[in-house]
């Protein structure tokens, strides 16, 4: 009875002992593969997604590339205007601008559609350089801005966009716009071309 009563208990420490070398097994297998992809995947793609792979750095800062992509989607929604395109536009910038700006932005949106409307003009922005400083989430963009009424160019000028970004974890978003002297650009690419320089 004794012997028969060890060999019970030697079978079960030895299926027990198996199972914990087993579940021993699985949880180093899975550290290592854990360990591998936290070495090799020190990018996060962003969101929102842009028609390239985007990443923020393992310091938390933005690609300037990802950055120069935001620059022109934001200075193509907020300078290209028609009467037709307004509602569009706007809800474009809704989905591009921080929450807490976009309100003083909207009324200045509505004012400028309801000027588009009246003088049934229209405008369109032609970026030429950007300067991007990620750690700062600053942007420029310089392009020539034409406004026009039907076929007829009212004003066409060289015009400099300052643009400030925000970033709350991975998702950055357009704190605001505007239009700066081309004197103040901090980007050598923004900043107005003496006469007869090559870009």
């Amino acid at each position: 009875m004794d012997i028969q009563t060890a060999q019970q208990k030697q079978r079960l420490f030895a299926k027990r002992s198996a199972a914990l070398t087993v579940l021993l097994a699985a949880a180093v297998a899975t550290n290592l593969v854990l360990g591998l992809v936290v070495m090799n995947n020190s990018r996060i793609i962003l969101v929102p997604t842009l028609p390239g792979d985007a990443a923020i750095d393992p310091n938390g800062r933005v690609d300037a590339e990802y950055l120069e992509d935001m620059t022109r989607d934001a200075a193509w929604l907020f300078l290209n205007k028609t009467p037709e395109t307004a509602g569009y536009f706007e809800r474009r910038a809704q989905r591009l601008m921080d929450p807490v700006h976009f309100e003083a932005v909207k009324v200045q949106l509505e004012k400028d559609s309801a000027k588009s409307e009246a003088t049934h003009s229209s405008q369109a922005f032609f970026p030429a350089d950007f300067f991007e400083d990620p750690a700062s989430l600053y942007s420029e963009v310089r392009g020539r801005l034409v406004i026009m009424q039907g076929q007829q160019i009212l004003d066409d000028q060289s015009k400099v966009y300052a643009l400030h970004w925000t970033k709350t974890g991975t998702l950055v978003r357009l704190a605001s716009i505007a239009e700066i002297d081309p004197k103040d650009a901090k980007g050598d690419d923004v900043k107005p071309r003496i006469s007869g320089e090559t870009p």
